[in-house]
């Protein structure tokens, strides 16, 4: 049985491995990443760091954003480094696959992880709903390490007591470590970069955590659109009127999670990714953007049946906050 660790133990625990990383790394805190050129080492490029992977222990320097850090212990360190340590000093790992392990493996080949819709129009008063911290909702309900084969059974994981749940970049490390992902290699000379899969020798590939989330999100997001959505994009949703947001709301409520209206005003829907409502608009969205229709939203069979098994171990469990 996984051992429980209090959460003073578990950032102790985290503190620790910070500090032996500093034995291995020179950790340079930055604003901005130093330029890449002359490249004379070998770099791994993350999004929240890069490390070189050659020279003497100690003499390696890693570079890490001020911005996205966290503080541990006295010490900067990234929310995805803190979210492995989370998974190594708590002994997480996947359980145990299920003999049809077809229903849930398959990385990007199964279904597309997030369902993304858009139906181009405008609004007078529209709502963009999001689920309150989705992934995570789902994590702290069911466990990181959920036994999950669609259709045939669920069940819950030990508690997730992650000392940084209010990080969002944090939180969410804890999901994209567990699936397939790639790494950037760039060798000197001349900076060449190489993409390497990281499947091999990833402790944390969790394929049922993935397939939980990957099959309610589009769940729920099929429910949205049935309900009236114009839009969903992974967990996030525009209800064109008032009736739309409340039908919404409590859809996702039926799931045992809990909604939130982000924006509220007129506005309309372009395409995926480009919208504005009231004040805010998308990065993207701009006056003269081509507008189109998408859908990748998957019917998911055991859409009921999943639907029946949050709602009861929401209950027994006591919901999310």
């Amino acid at each position: 049985m996984t051992q429980i660790l209090s959460l003073s133990e578990a950032t102790s625990a985290i503190a620790a491995r910070v500090h032996a990383r500093r034995e291995t790394y020179r950790t340079i805190v930055v604003n901005k990443f130093p330029p890449l050129e002359p490249l004379t080492v070998p770099m791994i490029l993350g999004q929240y760091s890069r490390t070189e992977i050659t020279g003497k222990r100690g003499e390696r320097q890693r570079f890490i954003r001020r911005q996205d850090a966290i503080c541990v212990d006295g010490l900067l360190e990234t929310p995805t480094a803190l979210s492995r340590d989370f998974l190594t000093v708590r002994k997480l790992r996947e359980r145990r696959l299920p003999s049809d392990r077809v229903a849930i493996n398959g990385g990007a080949q199964r279904i597309p992880f997030a369902p993304s819709f858009a139906l181009p129009g405008e609004f007078d008063d529209g709502f963009y709903v999001d689920i309150r911290a989705a992934y995570f909702s789902i994590m702290t309900l069911m466990g990181w390490d959920v036994r999950y084969n669609p259709g045939k059974y669920i069940g819950p994981g030990a508690p997730l007591d992650f000392p940084f749940p209010d990080h969002k970049i944090a939180r969410n490390s804890l999901v994209s470590i567990a699936r397939p992902h790639t790494i950037t290699k760039m060798l000197p000379p001349g900076g060449a970069a190489h993409i390497v899969s990281t499947n091999g020798h990833n402790p944390y590939l969790n394929f049922q955590l993935s397939a939980l989330i990957s099959d309610l999100l589009h769940v729920i997001a099929s429910h949205a659109l049935e309900l009236g959505a114009i839009y969903a994009n992974t967990d996030g949703y525009v209800a064109p009127d008032d009736a739309t947001r409340r039908r919404i709301e409590q859809m996702i409520a039926d799931f045992g999670l809990s909604a939130r209206v982000k924006h509220r005003g007129s506005g309309r829907v372009l395409s995926v990714g480009a919208y504005e409502i009231g004040d805010f608009s998308t990065l993207n969205h701009t006056r003269g953007m081509a507008i189109s229709a998408r859908s990748n939203v998957v019917d998911i069979d055991c859409a009921r049946w999943l639907q029946k098994n949050l709602e009861y171990w929401s209950a027994r469990l006591g919901g999310n906050e």
